[in-house]
This record gives C-alpha cells, structure tokens and sequence, in this order.
C-alpha cells in the first residue's frame, strides 16, 4: 500500500491499525463522556462530606451578607426608612441573622436523590444525555 492509500485507510479506521487507533479514541470519547455526567449530574461527588458541609456553610454565611447589602441597597434607593435588623447587622458588620451551621444528615451513603435523563442521539448522531 501506498503512503496515500494507507493515509486514507488509517483516516477512515479501515486498516488493522487505523482500526485499533479508532476503536481506542472512541473508548476514550466514553472514558470522557463518563466523566462529564458524574461531574455534571452530581458535581460533588469527588468532595469528602465534610468539606460539602464546610463550603455551604460559607456559602449561606456570604448570602446572608448580601442580604443585608442588598436590603439596605433597596431601602435607600427607594427612599424607605432602613429596617432595624438592617441597621443592626451593618453596624456590627455581621450577617442578617446568626448562621449556627449546618446540620449533617446522620445517613451520608447509599441514598440517592431521583435523578432522570433522556438518554439518546443528537440531531448529530452523537450520542447525548440530557
């Protein structure tokens, strides 16, 4: 075979090597495509529990802040007379109400939230989820 006529055969996965280097990208297509849904479906999945719990109790402690930003913001531009938690919270720089934490939940494995996806193919013929 030609330099050409094997150029093409490996393009179009039709030589014995063009076959294997094929069938290896495609399963590393579904290695990646796997990888996507876990990551997509439940982003967490790689974060220890406790982590989980430590990064939504930031979270919710840096929107109670913003509430309060916020409230204050509406007051003003809206003429309103600021409302007394309001006050209190931006004078002591503190959130709208104490944040005790989170509570964990005592079952952290083996329960599932009910998920479902379509799975099929895109307009595209690529296989999709979603």
């Amino acid at each position: 075979i030609g330099d050409a006529a094997a150029k093409n055969n490996w393009k179009a996965g039709q030589g014995q090597e063009g076959r294997g280097r094929k069938r290896k990208a495609e399963d590393d297509e579904l290695l990646v495509v796997k990888k996507d849904i876990r990551d997509a479906v439940t982003p967490l999945w790689k974060v220890a529990y406790v982590q989980q719990l430590a990064d939504k109790k930031a979270k919710v402690a840096v929107t109670l802040v913003n509430l309060v930003r916020k409230v204050h913001k509406y007051c003003r531009d809206n003429r309103i007379p600021a409302l007394e938690w309001v006050t209190q919270a931006r004078s002591n720089h503190t959130t709208a109400c104490p944040l005790e934490g989170i509570i964990q939940s005592p079952v952290i494995d083996g329960y599932r939230n009910k998920c479902e996806f379509s799975v099929g193919e895109s307009i595209d013929r690529k296989r999709t989820v979603g």
